[in-house]
């Protein structure tokens, strides 16, 4: 789960967000995913006291009341919560998960009106030194970390079929992006990836959205 800002409806059929709102987001587990087609969904319900309780990334949810409906969580007013951890069940702390060689895709955006700003080339480089960059994403983890998390580029052919050069994947999404909440877009762009490479769980260790210029978060602007 993880912390944002939530949204409401405009009348139009969009939730958009509202600056003294809340969002939550849980990351399904996988048959969930399979059967609602996103990995992330928003979470309504939670009372905002109990939010100084969830830690982005870490802290796991279980309730039985739980309903999916247009692709968000809802928890009834009575709905038995059971909030946990993931380090407690060792799901994501494990050494042979946070240490040694990583696959990492980087999904960059094309929308109906804006793409990410930097070009494939660009995010390869500067990620993973791909094309001579000496400070990258890769460079700094791996020397933080003494030589024991080493990000790589994914490089080839996918399960979905589609061919990926130096960890970057392009794609694109029939959104209009400026002025769309960030989440909508993030859910575009990781729908559209899953139709050109498959399962991003199953493939890749971790995945970077790059979205495009001109999202919306609340009171924020120009993500």
């Amino acid at each position: 789960m993880y912390n944002g800002s939530s949204s409401r409806n405009n009348g139009n059929g969009r939730r958009d967000l509202h600056e003294t709102e809340k969002l939550l987001k849980c990351e399904l587990q996988e048959e969930d995913r399979a059967a609602v087609g996103k990995y992330f969904v928003a979470v309504h319900g939670i009372e905002e006291s109990r939010f100084d309780d969830i830690v982005s990334g870490d802290t796991t949810l279980m309730s039985e009341e739980a309903m999916i409906m247009d692709g968000e969580m809802w928890l009834p007013a009575d709905a038995t919560i059971e909030f946990g951890s993931n380090s407690q069940n060792d799901r994501r702390l494990e050494t042979s998960k946070t240490l040694g060689v990583k696959k990492v895709l980087v999904i960059r955006a094309n929308g109906r009106d804006l793409s990410t700003t930097s070009s494939s080339k660009t995010l390869s480089d500067k990620v993973f030194g791909t094309y001579g960059d000496t400070a990258t994403l890769e460079s700094q983890y791996k020397a933080c970390s003494h030589g024991k998390i080493d990000f790589q580029p994914f490089h080839g052919m996918t399960t979905g079929g589609t061919f990926v050069e130096n960890g970057v994947l392009d794609v694109n999404i029939d959104l209009q992006v400026a002025g769309t909440i960030r989440y909508e877009i993030e859910d575009a762009i990781e729908e559209a990836a899953d139709r050109l490479v498959g399962s991003l769980h199953e493939q890749f260790d971790h995945v970077m959205l790059c979205l495009p210029p001109g999202t919306t978060a609340g009171a924020n602007r120009g993500w």
